[in-house]
């Protein structure tokens, strides 16, 4: 009997150790942490209307850098709730992704999205030259698109790159 007890002692011990050993998953390896996602913060959005889209369906898309409005809306209707994202649409997130608690400073907000390459959470950490769109849902009839078309497209680097909202302009003919 005390034979078994230290057999089975030196059984736990090893198996601790094998599991210890493999990255604690237990799974025979290291586990692969994905990276952080590559944040857009968006200063300078005035507060009321922050405060009038906070809560509805509210998207913002990374577009290839010949996006024009049209392809953009398009993409938007395409791509919401999908795995991975299709061209022109390279990254994007919702609403419900804003980082933290926007707090008014002299009546403007910032704002942060991180970006994810699907609606699967996988972070999106490219970088390059894009177009940003936001469309917010106030209604399924009445979408806004605000839309990068002062001063071109912008850079984004890996981490977080900061846009200022006056950048995008408001697209009332979609």
């Amino acid at each position: 009997m005390k034979k078994i007890g230290i057999l089975l002692t030196v059984c736990l011990l090893a198996m601790a150790v094998l599991f210890l050993g493999c990255g604690g998953d237990g799974g025979g390896g290291t586990t692969t942490q994905q990276p952080d996602p590559n944040i857009l913060r968006i200063t300078g959005v005035p507060a009321e209307m922050f405060a009038q889209f906070y809560g509805v369906d509210t998207y913002i898309g990374v577009f290839t850098q010949e996006t024009n409005i049209s392809q953009a809306v398009h993409a938007f209707e395409n791509n919401v709730g999908i795995a991975t994202f299709q061209a022109p649409l390279v990254a994007g997130s919702a609403g419900e992704n804003i980082t933290g608690t926007p707090v008014p400073v002299d009546g403007f907000v910032t704002v942060e999205f991180p970006l994810f390459t699907g609606s699967t959470g996988n972070p999106w950490s490219g970088s390059g030259t894009y177009r940003i769109g936001i469309i917010v849902l106030i209604n399924p009839i009445e979408p806004v698109l605000f839309y990068t078309t002062t001063g071109g497209p912008i850079n984004l680097s890996t981490g977080t790159t900061q846009i200022p909202f006056s950048h995008f302009s408001q697209i009332t003919e979609l």
